[in-house]
Parts: C-alpha cells; structure tokens; sequence
C-alpha cells in the first residue's frame, strides 16, 4: 500500500532540531505531558490539506500556525509520500514574501536526502537550505519539482486530485498536471474531504455541520443536484393574461355586434350625404326669404326704437316736472310740520304765563327794592360781619352766571341745529324718490325686447308643432333588411348539415380518447397506491421522533418478536402514549402468551426487511410511473384527434353561431325600425308640443320674474327711505337727547348756586349768633329779599325766550296761510302732471303695441324661416362631416320635410354611434384592461400604422372611433387567436419547466434517503464495537418541507391532468392560479445548489441495546462514555471514508490523541477495523502499557527540546525503553541534531 511514509521537521518548533517520524504503519508517539505529541499529530491534517487555521490555537497567547511550525526561514515540515510511480516529497516552508506570515508549498519528485535538502557553506560545512532556496538548488541537481504553491486550496485541489477544486484554481491547467504527478491517489482516484475527517479525529469529536458539508458534497459529486427553479418574471402575471384572454372571450360577441352595427351605421350616413345635397339647395331659396323679412324686421325695429326715444323724452320731461313739483310739496308739508311742532313747544313752554310775568317785572323789581332797603336797614348793624359774607355770596353768583350763560349758549346751538334737521333730510328723500321712478321705467323698457323674443318663438315652436310625415326612405330601409334576413336564414341551414356530419365524425374521437383517459386514470390509481405503500414504508423504517415505534426501537431491540406480534401498527406513530419500558418482554396486561405462533405486524420487522421492502417498493413505484409515460403518452395521441375535431365542430358552431347573430341582429335591426318609424311622427308632434309648452312656462317665468324685479326695485327704495327717515330720526333723537342734557346741566347749576348760597348764609347765621344779633328777623329779611331777586331774575331770562317767540311769530307764524295756499297749489300740479304722465303712457303702449304687433308678425316668420335654415346650415354640417367619394342623388320632398327625415337619420346615426363607440370603448378598455405589453402593444402598434398611412394622431382626432373597426376586426380575427396559441404555448413551455424542478427536487429528495441507506450501510459493515450493535447516519430531507413545495406540488397535479391531453383550449383557472402562485413564491427562491439547506442531519447509535438520536455535537459527546463516544465517531469516519475514496490503495493516517481513554478490548476492535479500512493510526499518548504499544509498527518518543527518538519494537521489554529515553539494544539512537 502507498501513502505517508515519514515526516520531517527541520527547525521546526522543536527548535534547532531535525527530527524524523517514520509513518509507514501505525505509528505512536510517546513522551510527557506538553511534550509536543499533539503539536506534531496536528500536521497530519496540514498534509491532507487542512487550512493551518483549522489546527493552530491561539487561545492562551499561543503562536498562530505559521509562527509555531515554520518560525524561522530555516524551518521546513517535509513529507515523504510514496504513489504508484514512487517517492515523492512535499515541503512546507515559511513565504519567503508575504507581508505576513504564510505558508507556501512545494512538491519533489524522489525520496527525502539530506543532500537534497542542503548546501555547502564557505567552510564546505553542509547547511541545510532555507524555503527561497529550494528552487534554484533542486534545478542544480536536476531534480523534478513543481512551482510555489500559496493558496491552500490549490495545494488540497492537487494532493486529493479534488476535480471540482482544480477547475476552480486560477491555473487550472498546471493544478491538473500537477495532481496527476503529485497526487496521493496517483491522479486516478479521489480524496475529497479527508482533511475534515483527520481534523475531527484529532480533536476527538464530531462537527454535524462539517460531516453536513462532507455529504452534501459527495451527493453533488455523485450528480445529485438541485435544479435550478425557473425564472420567469416576465411570466408572472400569467395569470392575468389567462383572465383577460377567457374575458375577452366573453366580450368577443359583443364585439362582433359592434362591428354589425358599424357596417349599419355606414349606410346610414350614406343615406345623410344623399340628404346633405338636397338640403344645400334648399338653403340659397331660404336664405333669400330670410334677407328679405331681416329689412321687414330692422324697419320695425327702427319705428321701435324712434318711438321709445320719443317716449323716453316725453317721459324725462314730465318725470322731471313730477319730481320738481313732489318735491316742493314734500317742502312746504315739512315747513309747515315744523311750524305746528314749534308752536306746539311754545305752548309746552307756557309763553303766555311768561308774556305775563315779563309785563309786570316793573312791579317785581319795586317790590325787590323796597325787601332791599329793609335788608340794608338791618344790616347797618353788623355791616363789618357780613361784607366777607357778602363777597363769597358776590363771588358764587358772578361764577353761577358765566356758567349759566355758557350752557343756554349751548341749549341755543342744539336748537338752532334741530331747525336745520328737517330741510337736511327732505331734501334726501326727494333724490330717492326721483331715483326710484327713473330705475322702474328702465327695467321696463330693459325686459321688453326679452319678451317679444320669447313671444315669437312661442308663436314659430306653435307652428312647427302641426307637421309629421312617413318617408319613402324608412319603407326602403325596411325591405333591405327583410331581404338579408332571408338570404342568413338559407346559408344558417347549409351551415347546420355540415356541424352535423362534423359532430358525429366527433363523437367517435371522443369515444377513443375517453377509453384512453379511463386506462390512465385507473393505472394513475394504482400508482398512487403503490406510492402510499412506498410512504407508509418510509415512516416504518424512519419514524418520526417521539413516535411510539421511536421509542420500542431504542429501548427493546427485541421488541419484534415480542409485543411487535400484538400492537396496533397505528398506535406505533402515536406520541401521546408516554411509553415507558420495563423490561418484561413476556407479559401482557398480566399474560403470558406463546408469542412465536403470531404473525408479526408489517411495523415489527428489522431495520434489513423493512429496507428490502421499501427498495422493491420504489422498484414497483418506478415501472408503474414509467407505464403510466407510456398511457400518457396515447392519450395525448388520442387528445390531438379530439383536439382536431372539437376545432373542426367548435369552428363549424361559431360560423353558425356568427350567421345567427348576424340574423338576429338583422331581426332586431328591423323592430327597431318599426318601432322608430311607428314613433317617429308622434314624437316630432310630441316634440314640438313640448317645445311650445316649454316657451309658455318660459314666459310665464319671464313676465313673473319681471314683475319680482321692479317689486325689488321699490323695495329697495323704500328700505333707502325708511333708512333716510331712521337717519333723520336717529339724528333728531341725538340732538333732542343733546339740548335735554344741557336743560339738566341748567337746573343742576341753578341748584348747586342755590346750595352755595345757603351753606355762605349759614354761616354767617352763626357768627352773628355768636354776637347776639337778631338774625332771626335779618333772614327772614333776607330770605324774602332773595326770593324776590329771584323772582325778578327768573322773570328777566324770559326776554330771550319772548323775542324769540315774537320774532317767529312775526317773521314764521304770520305765513302759515301761505304755505298752505301753496301746499294746495303743489298737490293740484303733481295730481296734473302724473295723469299728464299716464295719459302719454297709454299713447305710447298703444303705438308701440301698433308697431310690435307687426314686428313679432315678422319676427315670427323671420325666426321660423332663419330657424329652418339655421336647421339647414346645422344639419349641413353634421351631414358634411362624413367623406363624399362620389357625387351621390338628391333626395326629394320639402325643406321641412327633408329636415324632419335628415333629424331622424341624424338621431338614428347618434345612436347607432353610440352604440359603436361604447362598443368600440369596451373592446378598447378589455384589450388594454389585460395587463400585458404584448397585448396592448399589438394594439398599440397596429393603431400607430394606421396613424402614419393617415398622417396623423388619433388623440387629436375626435372621430378616433371610425377608424377602429377594420383595427378590431382585424385584432380579434387574427392577433387574439396568435396570442391565444402564443400563451398556450409558453405555458406548456413554463409549466413544463416547472414540472421539471418539480420531479428535479423530487429526485433530489429520493436520492437524499438513498445515501442515508448507503452510507449507513457503510458504517454498519467497518463497525466492529461489542457494546455498539448499530451506528447509522439519518438524512432527513428537507425539500418538501420547502415554503413553495405545496404549491408547486398543487400545480403539477393540475398540470398533469392538462398537459397530457395537450389542450389548444385555456387551461382552468385553477391550473393558472396555481401556476402563478407558483412563478410568483419559486422567484423568491435563491439560486444555487445548495444541497446541505435540504436536508437534515441525525445520528442513530445503539449502546447495549439503548438507542440514542444524536442532532448535535453536544448530543454527540454526551451520547455515551468518552470512549465509546470517540468509538461511534471512529466508525462513522470510517464508513464515510470508504465511500469516499472506495477502490484506493493509498492509506490513510489519522491522528489519535490520547487513546487511553478507550478500553484494551476495543482498542483492538479499532485496529482491526482500521486495518479493515486501509487506515494507518499516528497515535499520540503518554502511556507505557505494553500491551498497546505492542499493536503500533514504529514507536516514538518526543520531547520538546530535545527532540524524537525511535523505540525498538523487537524489544521484549518496551517499558525499559521508556525508561531509558528510547535506547536501543545496539545503542543506535535517532538523529535530533541540525547542521549549522
């Protein structure tokens, strides 16, 4: 056997040493704790191809890889490895370049030399070589050797001869190369993942996720691979597209009614261009009779307007004259109020009483003087006390008088203004007055022309209202349509004698297809029991965890022959028994019972039969799917038959269905027409009825809303007057208010005198009290005398009060007889002048009636004639809108009759208009209301031809709609059923796509159990462990547990029933919906093959009987004892490296570290199936048990700074080896030193 011979370490971490470890068969490596066994274990898997980072630990402060193995340029790791071909060397050696530290390699054709690896020095000393040095030396000596390699990928790429890593190099070319000569498989066969399976043996225990990743990758390899999902985000609105499709199916008759009704609506306007010609001759007679009563017209208008201009004079004259007069009657009334009033206030103020009082003050004032005298006589005495007095009395009465004067200034101002009030306000109101007549006669005169408009063409709608005739052109429309009836009828029966002969050429298809339909739905019916047996077997053999079946199989492994025989098998999935196992096999509820005479259940059979089963079930699975191809494949044969004779029936049903409609609508074309012509006189006698009925209300409206404007207009005159007389009112209040409050301030001020003078007399009473004077009789005196001064006072400030009121006597009072006289004169004018006014009015309503009674007798015939040319000139243009090829007849009959018709035909095209245009609209909003570019860009771009055969756009044309129909009918006739057939065919191209990933991934979950059985398999046959009856490895698939794999699974369910029969119709709504649920969930599905994201991992290891599941490396290290732990993982590595590398003759080395921990007994069960295995232990331990040692060909001893010494294994003896440091009996030792 090849493999790894021996390993070098020249200044090394064990420093200035070179050491050798031979490896060409189980190999151990003694020494102490800390000694360096495990650092040297380690570089097994760098030589594998382990990354440097998967070995180094820095815990601790501890040197990254590159700096412990290789810390100096001097230091080299060489391994020696023998192919097929020989010996080879790979060298490690610290980069020569690298910014940071690195390791590079190199491979050597030839053994390991000493020679080969040094040079002479200037002494002629042999020094060994550093890395840098290496190349120029081995081309020195002519020795075979590959270039630097740096990345460690590359360098695992060569030495497992991993193709799928050495396409990947960036020298893919020369790694190939390389790995054939370098290889450890001699470039023939492969070592993928070897390096995993070395590092988790060293460390003892197992990485799920990493014997996870070792799977997936031989499960890629092996072609196991994840399709791609299809991406079609330009399909995912299907779905959609399939709607609009079978909605514009439904629209399709309608459509075609459309485009009936447009070749009806074309006649039609024929018929109007024939009338267009006819009416334009009737227009240049017309127009002449308009001229004509337009000079009839303006001639009245003319008297018209001479007469309103002459009444408007008249009427200015006389309103002037009106105004002038009211006015001063309104004048002499309000000075003669005032008068009244005044002589009432003078009456209020008792003038009389005061006349009375003024004509004997001369008796008042002697009467003062002589109080006077009698007061001065008493006041002789005490003449010195009173002059203070007297001076205070003199002072407050000059103070009363200035203050007394100012305010009856005042009181004078308020009342002079109060005078002036009334001729202020007077005034105003006559300018009301004169406004409100002038706005009157101007609404009048401004509402008169309205309503001899509307009277005149009460008169013209009256008239028009008596005629309606029958035309000739509605008896033609209706025999053109009877004739079509009867020539659709005749070919509607040649079409059914050919639907008949097509339909039973069907029915025999149809008997065919449905015998080949029933053959493949009972073989699909068996073939879904043949897969419920198969999923029924797949649960026994894996049951779900926690499952009752679960639980008997890990805790009874006997179970089988013993209760297996009586459970129900349903009760073996149920997780709700809460078994617990005691360990008494043979009793039942109490019994015991001779089990072996009872058929076992199908559940209760070993791991081996159940897996025997479910291989020949997927046998049977796969030829009952492989005969179902073939039963699919002649009901499709069967399906294009039928397929061509339902087209055949289905294309014979829809030219009859076509020459129906077509009929029908001929029959309804023809009552429409009757039912038109019927109505058509009673409605334009309806018509013209409602029309003199509307111009009735309108005047009634007009004369009504007429009289409300002038009620408006006094109104709001007489709300100008109410505010003028509240203005003058409120005015008048003020100043009333005003002089009231001033005659208060006078009484006030003549009460606060009077005050003053009693409180200065009072005390004067006082001082002469003191003095002993009489005062008694002095004010009595006084009081008199001061009464009397006040009385001649009050009598004196009656002057101003009486010449005032002589004055108004004189120069007011004495014209009151006038005034009146002139009251009387004012009221007779104003009576004249407003029956003057009257009487002009009359004469002129009554000219005026004259001349507007002729008027509207012209302007009646005028607007009937002007209104049946305007008719003319409406219905020219309407009728001119349409394209004249050819210069067509003129239609005969009146102008009004050729109106009326032309009307008729005119509402006739309005309708049969809309109709095409609504019609024409819905088509438009279906083909656009699909949602598809390439639907409405069909459409698009066949409008956008037409534009530019046209020269122009259609958004600028309001007669868009015409061009549309010969469009239409070419979309529906021929784009509709390309598309149709391009859908159906990209969904049989998508679903087939999709149905492909289906069976892909279902493929990929069968193959996922397949290698959980194979590789199981493996272990069981390399596992040789007493206690350990069964290792297996469990990969559970994940693909149905996928977020889409519902839906998908839903949509080939459907897809198959569709497919097979190859429809050229649709599919369901289901299939779409499922098909669109599917495109639409699989988009968001990540590319990429990610085998391991599919499937799960689990490990089975049965100790002494007891079943452990393991699902993590936690579960792992705790499934058992350490030892019996490292064992189960032992073995899995070891069924996994015999599938990996099956057939090799290299072997391989695992590094084992402190094998102590497994007992003696199955420490040789591990040789053996190692030996079994072609695997090589590299042991690393401190032990001195003899018995152990004795299984390993090369034996070691290391220390870290002295290096490694070889035990002789001939020995008896080998502990006094270890004693003695690694002696051997000739004394020979191993080399450890290094040249300088």
């Amino acid at each position: 056997m090849h493999g790894l011979m021996r390993v070098v370490l020249i200044d090394s971490f064990i420093t200035g040493k070179r050491v050798f470890v031979d490896t060409d068969g189980h190999t151990t490596i003694n020494g102490r704790n800390g000694s360096g066994k495990t650092s040297f274990l380690k570089l097994l898997s760098i030589f594998y191809g382990a990354e440097p980072r998967q070995v180094e630990n820095k815990a601790g402060g501890k040197d990254s890889f590159v700096d412990w193995y290789l810390p100096r340029s001097t230091s080299l790791i060489i391994y020696e490895y023998e192919r097929a071909d020989g010996l080879c060397c790979l060298v490690l050696y610290r980069h020569p370049t690298a910014g940071t530290a690195k390791p590079a390699y190199r491979f050597m054709k030839g053994e390991f030399t000493p020679e080969r690896f040094s040079v002479l020095d200037s002494a002629g000393a042999p020094v060994f070589c550093r890395g840098r040095e290496l190349r120029a030396h081995w081309q020195s000596q002519a020795l075979t050797f590959s270039r630097q390699i740096e990345i460690v990928t590359d360098f695992r790429a060569i030495i497992q001869n991993d193709t799928v890593l050495l396409r990947r190099s960036t020298m893919a070319a020369e790694s190939k190369r390389l790995a054939r000569d370098y290889s450890l498989g001699d470039g023939r066969g492969t070592m993928q993942h070897i390096e995993k399976v070395c590092t988790a043996i060293q460390n003892q225990h197992g990485n799920l996720e990493r014997m996870k990743d070792m799977l997936a990758d031989i499960m890629f390899r092996e072609g196991v691979v994840i399709p791609e999902p299809p991406r079609h985000p330009e399909n995912l609105g299907i779905a959609n597209r399939v709607r609009w499709l079978t909605s514009f199916d439904k629209e399709l008759p309608g459509i075609r009614t459309t485009l009936l009704q447009n070749g009806d609506l074309v006649a039609t306007e024929s018929h109007l261009i024939s009338l267009h010609v006819a009416l334009k001759r009737a227009k240049g007679d017309i127009s002449a009779q308009v001229g004509l009563l337009d000079e009839q017209f303006k001639e009245y208008i003319k008297q018209i307007g001479d007469e309103k201009n002459r009444w408007g004079e008249q009427y200015a004259t006389l309103q002037e004259s009106l105004a002038k007069f009211t006015a001063q009657e309104k004048q002499v009334e309000d000075d003669l109020d005032n008068l009244y009033r005044q002589q009432e206030s003078y009456e209020g103020e008792e003038i009389e009483s005061k006349k009375r009082a003024y004509d004997d003050l001369e008796r008042l004032t002697g009467l003062m003087e002589q109080t006077k005298s009698r007061v001065n006589l008493l006041n002789q005495n005490i003449s010195n006390e009173r002059q203070p007095f007297t001076q205070r009395e003199k002072d407050e009465t000059e103070r009363h008088i200035r203050a007394n004067s100012r305010l009856r200034d005042r009181h004078e101002a308020v009342a002079a203004a109060l005078g002036k009030l009334g001729e202020l306000y007077r005034e105003r109101e006559n300018n009301i007055n004169q406004r409100r007549e002038m706005a009157l006669e101007s609404k009048r005169e401004e509402g008169e022309p309205e309503r001899q408009r509307v009277v005149a063409a009460l008169a013209a709608a009256e008239v028009r209202a008596k005629t309606a005739t029958r035309t000739d052109e509605e008896e033609l429309i209706l025999t053109q349509i009877s004739t079509a009836i009867e020539t659709l009828r005749r070919e509607i029966e040649a079409k059914l004698d050919t639907l008949h002969t097509a339909e039973e050429s069907g029915k025999e298809v149809k008997g065919a297809l449905d015998r080949a339909l029933d053959d493949r739905r009972r073989h699909k019916s068996h073939l879904d029991g043949l897969k419920a047996d198969q999923d029924r077997l797949r649960k026994l053999l894996y049951p779900e965890d926690g499952s009752w079946l679960t639980e008997l199989r890990r805790c009874d492994p006997a179970w089988v022959n013993g209760i297996g025989r009586m459970v129900n098998s349903e009760l073996l999935e149920r997780k709700d028994l809460k078994p617990v196992y005691h360990g008494i096999a043979d009793s039942i509820y109490g019994w015991d019972v001779d089990l072996t005479v009872i058929t076992s259940t199908d559940a209760a059979e070993s791991d081996e039969e159940l897996r025997a089963r479910f291989a020949d079930a997927e046998e049977q699975v796969a030829a009952a799917e492989h005969e179902l191809e073939q039963l699919e494949k002649r009901a499709r044969g069967r399906q294009k038959d039928h397929q061509e004779a339902i087209a055949r029936i289905t294309q014979l049903s829809r030219e009859r269905q076509q020459l129906e409609q077509r009929a029908a609508s001929q029959e309804k074309r023809r009552s429409s027409e009757e039912r038109r012509i019927a109505d058509a006189s009673a409605e334009r006698r309806a018509r013209a009825k409602r029309e003199a009925e509307d111009l009735t209300r309108q005047l009634k409206r007009f004369d009504e809303n007429h009289a409300q404007e002038l009620l408006q207009i006094k109104t709001d005159f007489h709300d100008a007057r109410q505010e003028n007389q509240s203005a003058e009112a409120i005015e008048r209040s003020r100043l009333e208010n005003e002089r009231d409050d001033i005659g208060q301030q006078l009484a006030e001020e003549k009460s606060s005198h009077k005050r003053a003078i009693t409180s200065i007399w009072s005390d004067f009473d006082k001082v002469c009290s003191k003095q002993g004077i009489d005062i008694e009789t002095l004010n009595t005196a006084t009081e008199e005398l001061k009464q009397a001064r006040a009385m001649v006072e009050r009598v004196q400030g009656y002057r101003t009060v009486i010449a005032e009121y002589d004055n108004w006597l004189e120069t007011r009072w004495s014209h009151c007889g006038e005034l009146q006289s002139q009251l009387n004169e004012h009221k007779t004018a104003v009576r004249e002048t407003t029956s003057e006014i009257g009487n002009a009015r009359t004469h002129h309503n009554s000219q005026l009636g004259v001349l507007e009674t002729g008027k509207r007798g012209t302007e009646a015939r005028l607007v009937q004639t002007r209104e049946l040319l305007s008719n003319i000139v409406a219905k020219l243009e309407e009728i001119g809108e349409f394209p004249v090829t050819v210069e067509p007849e003129a239609a005969e009959g009146s102008a009004p009759h050729l109106l009326s018709e032309a009307t008729d035909a005119i509402d006739l095209l309005k309708k049969q208009q809309r109709k095409v245009i609504s019609g024409i609209a819905k088509a438009e909003a279906a083909i656009t209301a699909s949602g598809d570019d390439q639907i409405t860009s069909s459409w698009r771009q066949m409008v956008e031809e037409l534009e530019s055969v046209l020269g122009k756009e259609f958004s600028e044309d309001p007669n868009r709609w015409r061009h549309l129909p010969p469009l239409l009918e070419q979309f529906i006739n021929d784009v509709v059923p390309s598309k149709r057939e391009a859908l159906i065919q990209t969904i049989r191209g998508v679903g087939g796509q999709l149905s492909e990933y289906f069976h892909g991934l279902k493929q990929a979950d069968r193959s996922i159990l397949k290698y959980s059985h194979v590789i199981s398999k493996a272990i069981v046959e390399s596992l040789d462990v007493e206690a350990l009856s069964d290792v297996n490895i469990r990969l559970a698939s994940r693909i149905k547990d996928l977020d889409f794999w519902v839906r998908l699974e839903s949509f080939v369910k459907e897809w198959v029933e569709w497919s097979v029969l190859e429809h050229d119709e649709l599919p369901s709504s289901d299939l779409v919906e499922a098909m669109g649920a599917a495109l639409l969930i699989i988009e968001k599905v990540k590319s990429g093959n990610d085998l391991r994201a599919l499937f799960g991992l689990s490990l089975e290891i049965r100790e002494n009987g007891r079943l452990a599941i393991i699902k993590s490396d936690n579960d792992l290290a705790h499934a058992s004892s350490r030892g019996l732990s490292y064992l189960a993982l032992c073995g899995i590595f070891i069924g996994i490296t015999h599938y990996l590398c099956r057939d090799r003759k290299t072997d391989l080395h695992w590094p084992v570290d402190e094998l102590e921990v497994i007992d003696g007994v199955n420490i040789n069960r591990l040789f053996g199936m190692l030996d079994r295995a072609n695997i090589k232990m590299v042991a690393g331990f401190p032990s001195k048990d003899a018995n152990l040692l004795r299984l390993f060909k090369r034996h070691h001893v290391i220390h870290l700074r002295e290096g490694v010494r070889v035990m002789n294994p001939s020995e008896s003896d080998l502990l006094s080896q270890l004693k003695r440091g690694g002696s051997s009996n000739d004394g020979k030792r191993g080399e450890v030193g290094i040249h300088a």
